[in-house]
């Protein structure tokens, strides 16, 4: 009886093995990204986008647009490859003026409503062209990648988002393409702010690095990311 009742107890046993805990894989620790590594992936998110609203503000310094009209402030819509739409604080003579202008492909238009309810056609190869944000040679993206000495400057908040902000130096002729110019014989004091959930670029500061009280100091903001777009010409073609 003492032998059954062993056996039953050593079949019950094996048939309900105890059961080994099972222990959860220790949880990876987020490598912090450097600078380099944000910058990275912002021109990434910037070549990726297909249309975004900017203002571009021109604290110091002026852009020629065409024969004497200089441009101090924009605001408008860009969708790729090449189309681009603002409203201008222009200088024309010794006023300022508000103006409007269109871009498409390799024609562009303005119009100055103080003098003219007509567009008027520009010069494809003058004057400062928002498409050329998005060129991915010459452009935002671009400039971000050959950013020197970067360095990261904290984190801001823009228009409720948390962003990092990132510092350097970007040579003359680096810059040169995204300024249509104006800029080019210095260096410049390089900034841009990136959002840290989606390294999204929200802003971007550069100013030249000259004694000169005229140096070129812009500011170019960012937001209405992948939002539709609809540009068309100004004039019946």
């Amino acid at each position: 009886m003492a032998g059954l009742m062993l056996s039953g107890l050593l079949v019950s046993c094996g048939e309900n093995p105890t059961a080994t805990p099972t222990v959860a894989p220790p949880t990876a620790t987020p490598v912090p990204l450097d600078a380099k590594g944000i910058a990275k992936l912002a021109t990434d998110k910037i070549n990726g986008l297909n249309s975004v609203h900017f203002i571009i503000d021109i604290k110091s310094g002026e852009v020629v647009i065409y024969n004497g009209i200089t441009f101090k402030h924009g605001e408008g819509d860009l969708t790729r490859p090449d189309k681009y739409r603002a409203k201008l604080r222009v200088v024309l003579a010794i006023a300022q003026v508000d103006a409007e202008t269109v871009g498409i492909q390799d024609k562009q238009w303005i119009l100055l409503p103080n003098l003219s309810k007509d567009w008027q056609p520009l010069p494809s190869n003058i004057g400062f062209k928002a498409s050329v944000l998005f060129d991915p040679d010459k452009g935002l993206s671009s400039v971000v990648s050959k950013i020197k000495d970067i360095s990261q400057d904290g984190s801001e908040t823009l228009s409720g988002v948390d962003c990092y902000k990132l510092k350097g130096i970007v040579s003359g002729p680096d810059i040169a393409p995204l300024t249509a110019g104006t800029l080019g014989k210095n260096d410049v004091n390089f900034e841009v702010w990136i959002g840290k959930s989606d390294f999204i670029t929200r802003q971007v500061t550069f100013k030249e690095i000259s004694t000169d009280a005229k140096a070129s100091d812009w500011q170019l903001n960012f937001s209405g990311f992948d939002k539709p777009v609809d540009i068309k010409s100004p004039v019946p073609q």
